[in-house]
Order: C-alpha cells, then sequence, then structure tokens
C-alpha cells in the first residue's frame, strides 16, 4: 500500500501558477453567475434585490482578473478577442469600477425635488421635499451571455497557462533536493484573520 501525501512548494517560480488558479477560480464564478443570471431573467418570479446582487458578483469576479493588486493580472492582449470583445471588455471594467465600486459615472442619479401644489403654486409655494433616486442596477441577458463568451476565451488561456506552469514547477523541484521541501513541512489550512481585512498577504 502506498500513502501519498503534499508539502507545500513555497518558492518564488511558484507564484504565477498560485495567481493564475486564483484568477481562474474567479473567471469560472463570472461564467457561473452569468448563466444564473439568465435563469433569473426566463423565470417570472426573480427577485429584483437578487437580480442587482448577481450582476454585482458578475463584474467583481470578472475585473478582479484584470486589477492590481498582490496577485498577478492577465494581459487582456494576449487573449484572442475581436474589437467587439475588447470593446465590451472595457466596458465591464468601467462599469465595475465607476458604477459599482466607486460612484462616479451617470449609472446613478440623485435628484433633489420640490413638490407644490399645481393649481396654486404661488400661494402655498414649496410644500415639501424629496429626492428621487435611480440607479442602474442589473447586467442585461445579452452583457451576461457577453461575459461567458469572453470569459470561455480567457478561461482557456488561463488553463493553458495553468497546466504549463505546473510542468515547470515539477521540473525545478524534482532538481532539487526534497529535503529543502520537507523540512518545513506543511502550512496551516487555510484560516484568515477575519479581523485584518486591510492586511496584504505576502
Amino acid at each position: 500500500m502506498v500513502t501519498h501525501t503534499f508539502v507545500d512548494i513555497d518558492i518564488d517560480e511558484a507564484r504565477c501558477l498560485a495567481d493564475f488558479t486564483g484568477i481562474e477560480c474567479d473567471i469560472r464564478s463570472a461564467i457561473k453567475f452569468s448563466k444564473l443570471l439568465i435563469k433569473c431573467f426566463e423565470s417570472s418570479g426573480c427577485d429584483i434585490d437578487l437580480i442587482d446582487a448577481i450582476s454585482t458578483s458578475i463584474l467583481v469576479r470578472y475585473s478582479r482578473a484584470f486589477m492590481t493588486g498582490v496577485r498577478t493580472r492577465i494581459n487582456i492582449e494576449e487573449i484572442c478577442l475581436d474589437q467587439n470583445e475588447l470593446k465590451k471588455h472595457k466596458w465591464l471594467l468601467d462599469t465595475r469600477s465607476k458604477h459599482i465600486a466607486h460612484s462616479i459615472n451617470a449609472f446613478e442619479e440623485n435628484r433633489v425635488v420640490g413638490y407644490y401644489v399645481l393649481e396654486k403654486p404661488e400661494e402655498k409655494g414649496i410644500t415639501s421635499i424629496s429626492v428621487q433616486h435611480g440607479s442602474v442596477i442589473s447586467l442585461s441577458s445579452h452583457d451576461a451571455k457577453s461575459v461567458i463568451n469572453i470569459s470561455t476565451k480567457i478561461l482557456e488561456f488561463v488553463t493553458k497557462k495553468i497546466d504549463k506552469e505546473k510542468s515547470r514547477i515539477l521540473s525545478i523541484v524534482r532538481q532539487s533536493d526534497i529535503k529543502k521541501f520537507l523540512q518545513h513541512g506543511k502550512q496551516s489550512a487555510f484560516n484568515p484573520n477575519m479581523n485584518k481585512p486591510d492586511k496584504r498577504r505576502k
């Protein structure tokens, strides 16, 4: 009987593989949520708040693959996209950055209005103040299909990158003394400190 176990490969050369695995998870989530949004549109009883939440999740997960941070970013120029797909890609990132993450663009409006009596405006004057709020809260079915199409191409690129990196890392570690890795043992199970969301990971 043979027992298989694992050891952490904590070397700089493995960073790219780790990063692209995280990117793969985000892109797969974007595809899954997009399919879920399409199902919601096809259902007559889907809650508008759920549609809002799913749309936000799609934009956030898709955009994470291209945002600055600790993790490696995808260079969109390496993906074989046509001009319409590149335009849609930019639209998705801009919507995430200038509407979801920050209130910048015209996808939201808050108008202060004064109510008055139509028949006697001068006599009664402004009787009350209110705010009329408008906001784009959902991607369209067409947007969701575009995310699926573009993400599928991205996923194909990322999957090939991961396979290539796995082979490269295996070649590196097999040329090293296994004791180098065994002496560090296994890292503890994933258990992030939820009290410090501002702390950058290594």
